[in-house]
């Protein structure tokens, strides 16, 4: 059994059943390098987390994407659980705690120079979440965040019928 066919077994036991999505990536050079070495420090993937609170979804733009809005997270730091990668990285970009309720869904990227090629395979989990009380304060690199009640269109397809659903729950 994979690394991350065993990770996913335990967050199955842990958290119940949810979809596991795979996609292979083909990366230039340097960016496969990079891969490979985060890979060598058990550090190739991470977490994010949709953070819902009275029918509303919290979501960022990031400084380096400007256009395209998210869900607070990132990659992990070695020996890091998912878990513990994705409440780390709320509270550095948006300044929040907050409890882990879920996860919605499991993306599973291999990255490849050349497509077929085996590559290096990393596991990122989208959590669901609910924070505690608190203001917004952005941290170094997002900027702006805010509550949606009605999901704006340039979100990640991986997380916006979750957010669209989500918003939609209170009503």
């Amino acid at each position: 059994m994979t690394d991350i066919e065993d990770q996913l077994r335990r967050l199955h036991d842990e958290y119940g059943e949810f979809p596991v999505t795979e996609e292979t990536v083909e990366v230039p050079r340097s960016a496969y390098m990079d891969c490979l070495r985060a890979a060598e420090r058990d550090e190739l993937g991470g977490a994010r987390i949709l953070l819902e609170d009275e029918g509303q979804v919290l979501l960022i733009r990031y400084e380096d994407d400007p256009k395209a809005w998210d869900i607070p997270g990132g990659s992990r730091e070695r020996r890091e659980s998912h878990a513990a990668a994705a409440r780390r990285h709320v509270a550095e970009q948006v300044g929040l705690e907050c409890e882990l309720n879920d996860v919605f869904r499991a993306l599973v990227y291999r990255f490849t120079l050349i497509e077929g090629e085996e590559g290096v395979a990393g596991l990122w989990l989208l959590f669901e979440g609910t924070p505690h009380q608190g203001d917004l304060d952005l941290g170094e690199g997002i900027l702006e965040a805010r509550w949606f009640e009605n999901v704006p269109e340039a979100v990640d397809p991986h997380v916006k019928s979750r957010a669209e659903t989500a918003a939609e729950s209170d009503d």
